[in-house]
């Protein structure tokens, strides 16, 4: 999913350029010094430079080390005689981290500099044949994948030679992806937490004050007013650290939040949420302080799926709480690839008028019903082998997670530590409010007990795991019934667990 997302960010920033590039193909194009020389001349003469930058960028570049050219800064740049070439190699290092702003900065600056639409287009063009080769390598498509390299190497690095190239490249993103041998990438560190130890009294993978999200001055203040909401009846403020398996209801149980206590209630996407402190707990204890000073109730969730199992595992008070969201994992599985499939079909959505953002935060059904259509008239699916791949990396994460996050609680219960199984997210919504009523005005009192005297009428889960809103998608899924069924109950034996959250949570 990180990789097609990259892809196509990648796509849409270099429809952007070519809309602005001349119409006619062009020929490769040296990346010569001499215009640059000549409009800086004068500024460079007196000012002192890296003569080897350049060529250290270029080789960067040619072996798709972004890490370094995304270190490459402006200020750096200023007064070097070959500013532009430089401004839009590192623009393509941002671009390949998934920092669109930054590349965009970089792009601009390059251009201004003296860089053809040409050359750019040239540039990010490569950008979109590596993207494309890191995508093909993480479902198995070797040989595809390498010709992408391929052509990333024939469009940048002119005289060069490309075979030897591109296999230096190729290593270098395989390595980054963990598919080399030795290597550390997103399914090698996902395996690496699966298998290592717990320590024996405490849940945490590490020590927290090591934990680069923790916010120690944070919890202390949350420690603080659970505390002084001891001493009273019923607590005024909580904070709800969820961490859900994804397809599991977290956007069901934000909306219901929402819709019940209106302004007294606020949501971080984490992911995509603009300001967010990227601590956890969360850093933003205004919120709190507001109800305090008011005599007001709020209620804060912070979502989090632990895609990389990083998340600090703080022990909760009844201030900052813990919720974890779990789902049958048949249902998680067919879910979570219906939506990467509409993924793979970003651009096409979006000339439509979609963005799939939208899709990943909101969930609106009105949205995702109508992306479904445009999917049934371009769906190519894929083969046995990209989905073996596929449902491999998704079945680590999420036996990983339960050892992460569910079975140290069940173990060992805490008291603010909750496991919900996604048949009983009405249940923990309307306990959770029940603590808060006290300090609830009357209106929003009357829609929890509406909602309390109608919970079965208003949570109607899906009951066909392999039903979509496309058809051709559907398809697929009942076809491929079997890989996804088998999957799934190997995640069952090795979780048996799930059973008791499903008939105790």
């Amino acid at each position: 999913m990180k990789q097609l997302t990259l892809f196509n960010k990648i796509t849409s920033y270099l429809s952007h350029w070519l809309s602005r590039s001349p119409k006619n193909k062009a020929d490769k194009i040296e990346m010569t010094n001499e215009q640059e020389h000549d409009l800086h001349n004068q500024n460079t003469s007196l000012v002192p430079y890296d003569e080897n930058l350049l060529e250290r960028a270029r080789t960067q570049w040619q072996f798709g080390d972004w890490e370094s050219l995304i270190k490459i800064e402006r200020e750096t740049l200023q007064h070097h005689p070959d500013r532009a070439k430089l401004a839009l190699l590192a623009a393509a290092g941002h671009l390949q981290q998934g920092d669109n702003n930054t590349a965009r900065q970089f792009t601009r600056l390059a251009q201004d500099w003296g860089c053809s639409k040409k050359l750019v287009s040239q540039i990010l063009i490569a950008g979109v044949h590596n993207s494309l080769g890191r995508a093909a390598a993480v479902i198995g498509q070797q040989t595809r994948a390498m010709r992408h390299f391929e052509s990333a190497i024939a469009n940048g690095a002119l005289g060069s030679d490309v075979r030897l190239i591109s296999q230096a490249r190729a290593g270098q993103q395989l390595s980054q992806l963990g598919l080399a041998a030795g290597s550390e990438g997103r399914l090698q560190t996902i395996k690496a937490n699966f298998n290592k130890p717990l320590t024996n009294d405490t849940p945490d993978r590490e020590p927290i004050a090591e934990n680069p999200l923790f916010s120690t001055n944070a919890y202390a203040f949350y420690q603080g007013i659970s505390q002084s909401s001891q001493q009273k009846e019923s607590p005024q403020f909580i904070l709800l650290d969820s961490k859900s398996l994804p397809r599991s209801g977290l956007h069901y149980m934000k909306n219901t939040f929402a819709k019940l206590l209106g302004d007294d209630f606020s949501f971080c996407e984490w992911y995509q949420e603009p300001g967010c402190c990227k601590k956890m707990p969360c850093v933003l204890t205004g919120y709190a302080q507001f109800c305090q000073k008011d005599g007001s109730s709020r209620l804060r969730l912070v979502k989090s799926h632990d895609l990389e199992l990083v998340d600090p595992a703080f022990t909760p008070n009844a201030s900052v709480r813990r919720v974890i969201l779990v789902r049958d994992p048949l249902f998680i599985l067919t879910s979570w690839f219906a939506l990467e499939q509409l993924q793979n079909y970003k651009q096409e959505l979006h000339e439509s008028g979609i963005n799939m953002e939208k899709i990943w935060i909101a969930h609106e059904p009105e949205i995702i019903e109508s992306a479904f259509r445009i999917l049934d008239n371009k769906y190519c699916p894929p083969n046995e082998k990209m989905l073996n791949t596929w449902l491999e990396e998704k079945s680590y994460y999420i036996e990983s997670f339960m050892k992460k996050w569910v079975h140290p609680v069940l173990a060992n219960p805490q008291p603010y530590w909750q496991v919900v199984h996604y048949n009983r997210i009405n249940k923990f919504i309307t306990n959770t409010l029940t603590e808060l009523r006290d300090h609830l005005p009357e209106e929003t009192k009357y829609r929890i007990d509406e909602l309390i005297n109608n919970v079965p009428e208003s949570f109607n889960p899906r009951q066909n795991a392999f039903h979509t809103k496309s058809e051709k998608l559907s398809a697929y899924l009942v076809k491929n019934s079997s890989i996804f069924a088998e999957t799934s109950n190997k995640i069952l034996q090795n979780n048996k667990i799930f059973l008791t959250i499903t008939n105790n949570s």
